[in-house]
């Protein structure tokens, strides 16, 4: 059968597969309403080609909801999906991040995109995360 056929013609939006992950990919003007990328899950193979699996279906369409909620002016609906499962290696990796950003501007120091850009943490992150981002440590 073909990926039409199981999961229709309709696209979900800001679901998109990069580097043999899932992930939910919000627009410039949403991060800066507070939504950030959402990795989700590897999907399933449809005729050798990457599908979102429902679980994956399931979590875009509720990120994608709170965010129509927020235009319409209405409260979020709470969900269970966090970016990574609590405990997770990727749990604990953007809970690093997260205090080395605050103890920076804690001490009013700004970095400039050739800093961020330098920082291993990220760059040896991109390599990391799809092996081990979801495991506990």
């Amino acid at each position: 059968m073909s990926a039409e056929l199981l999961l229709g013609r309709d696209k979900v939006r800001y679901l998109c597969y990069v580097n043999g992950r899932w992930r939910w990919r919000p627009t410039p003007k949403m991060r800066a309403a507070g939504f950030k990328d959402v990795h989700l899950g590897r999907g399933v193979n449809i005729d050798g080609k990457p599908a979102p699996a429902p679980e994956d279906i399931a979590a875009a369409a509720a990120l994608n909801l709170n965010w129509d909620r927020l235009r319409q002016g209405l409260p979020p609906v709470e969900t269970s999906h966090l970016s990574y499962p609590p405990g997770s290696i990727g749990d604990g990796y953007e809970r690093a991040m997260k205090l080395r950003a605050d103890a920076r501007k804690a001490k009013g120091i700004t970095w400039t995109t050739e800093q961020h850009s330098r920082d291993d943490w990220p760059r040896a992150w991109k390599h990391i995360e799809p092996l081990l981002a979801i495991l506990r440590p």
